[in-house]
């Protein structure tokens, strides 16, 4: 079923050359936008292609302050790293079975459900898979009412079988010549969005395996964490019971 919003504001600042492409779209895109004072309302829907790709179609209904209302539309198109098919490389066998006694279970039983719906399909149901193959502790939780779903650890440390905790997070950023921009931790989703770490590869790009991006079903994902440039992340080794 499509996600659905409405909000409405005042003229928002036209945002700068260097991000207009990557405009969040609750602003209005400034070529939507009249030269007076004016209102807004939008409302979005999504749904995935063919080609396993997100779309989002926004339609705003723009009030000026002196002229007649008017509806614009804008569709958004969120590809690029979601959906490959995952596989486990020697090396990272070895740092999940060196990581801790949970990781190699968790790591064997994620690539294990690649392409099936885990529970009911909610991306924490992944994490409550792990947690069940691992036979591990069950989480705490943060001042957030997020899981926190064993010992934190570092990226630099992260390893295949660690769980990732995001926060309403966003990235921006750029991969072979197109910009992209993608979220984890949606609104309806209360801001949350749990993965589980398949590889690490340097520099804070972790390649994890995830559920319910634009309700998919578990699929690999690979996240330049240095693209992040709004909320939280933490990663947790799951503890044994």
């Amino acid at each position: 079923t499509p996600a659905q919003a409405t909000t409405s504001t005042s003229r928002p600042a036209v945002p700068s050359a260097a991000t207009s492409a990557l405009v969040d779209l609750r602003t209005l895109p400034p070529e939507f936008a009249p030269q007076s004072a004016y209102t807004y309302k939008y409302t979005f829907a999504s749904q995935t292609d063919g080609q396993g790709r997100k779309v989002t179609t926004y339609t705003y209904v723009v009030t000026p302050s002196s002229a007649p209302p008017y509806t614009r539309t804008k569709e958004i198109v969120e590809e690029g790293n979601v959906g490959s098919k995952p596989s486990v490389s020697p090396e990272a066998l070895c740092d999940a079975q060196a990581s801790g006694p949970c990781n190699a279970p968790v790591l064997a039983w994620a690539v294990s459900q690649s392409g099936t719906k885990v529970g009911r399909g909610l991306c924490s149901d992944v994490g409550d898979g792990a947690i069940a193959a691992a036979h591990a502790a069950r989480p705490g939780r943060d001042a957030h009412g997020a899981p926190m779903w064993g010992t934190a650890v570092d990226f630099d440390n992260a390893a295949p079988g660690d769980v990732v905790q995001f926060w309403d997070c966003r990235f921006e950023g750029t991969q072979k010549g197109t910009t992209y921009w993608e979220v984890r931790g949606r609104p309806e989703d209360s801001f949350m969005h749990t993965a589980i770490v398949l590889a690490n590869h340097g520099t804070k790009v972790l390649e994890v395996l995830e559920q319910n991006i634009s309700s998919s079903p578990v699929i690999s994902t690979r996240l330049d964490f240095k693209d992040l440039i709004r909320g939280e992340v933490a990663i947790y080794r799951l503890k044994p019971q």
